[in-house]
């Protein structure tokens, strides 16, 4: 999760880095490949994010649907089948 929240920061950075290197430099494909480059590190960023909350889920999932002390001892013994 942090990697993830840590490449979309980094995206950002590099968005903003472009905004000013057009604002002062003037020098567009420096700005717009700066630019491109955090608004794809920002979609890596989201979709990682993405990965982990459905991961979590899972896991929550997983944790209700364990049988609990009671479940466990209300359920039929199995005999041994012989044969």
């Amino acid at each position: 999760m942090r990697t993830s929240i840590l490449i979309a920061i980094i995206g950002l950075v590099f968005m903003v880095i472009g905004f000013i290197v057009l604002a002062i430099i003037d020098n567009v494909l420096l700005s717009s490949s700066l630019f491109i480059i955090g608004f794809l590190l920002n979609i890596l960023g989201i979709l990682m994010i993405n990965r982990d909350i459905e991961n979590l889920i899972i896991k929550l999932e997983m944790e209700s649907n364990k049988p609990g002390p009671e479940d466990i001892k209300k359920r039929p013994l199995r005999k041994p089948r012989r044969g």
